[in-house]
């Protein structure tokens, strides 16, 4: 299984290291290896401002607010044809720095691992480019359970 993960920052209030930039791919891999997704893809994800990420929730979901993550799923997985010759591309996601940074250090204070918070989201985005959703309680605690174990696994990799 092959991914290519095409990141763009669009952002400039925090830095990213090697370390977070290679947890996009890592994070994104262990998702179709989980779900068992054997053919080439590929996911954009753009790391933007707080304002950004607002007017997308606010376009989108018509929520004004900032929020961490927003998936955009292109629908192309269920229709994707190997036989094409090219990577089925899963979606794009849009990833608030600022909202993920400020959001780990009010749950975990010193401690925060924004590498932990970054692997986390993108994993979870990266299920919901594959269809899974949260909004009833049995779908939130598949998922849930899902994202946490993948994330755990990841960053006991590192």
């Amino acid at each position: 299984m092959e991914v290519t993960v095409n990141l763009i920052n669009a952002q400039r209030k925090v830095k990213i290291d090697d370390a977070i930039k290679a947890s996009f791919k890592k994070s994104a891999e262990a998702v179709l290896v989980h779900e068992e997704i054997d053919f080439p893809c590929e996911i954009d994800v753009k790391l933007v401002s707080d304002k950004a990420i607002r007017e997308l929730n606010r376009d989108f979901r018509e929520v004004d607010a900032p929020t961490d993550v927003l998936s955009f799923p292109s629908g192309e997985l269920d229709d994707y044809d190997e036989e094409m010759g090219f990577p089925c591309f899963l979606g794009d996601i849009a990833l608030s720095l600022e909202f993920a940074k400020r959001q780990c250090e009010e749950r975990d204070g010193a401690d925060a691992s924004l590498l932990r918070e970054i692997t986390l989201l993108t994993v979870h985005s990266v299920l919901h480019l594959l269809g899974y959703d949260h909004a009833e309680d049995d779908e939130r605690e598949e998922m849930f359970a899902i994202q946490e174990k993948l994330t755990d696994n990841i960053m006991a990799e590192k």
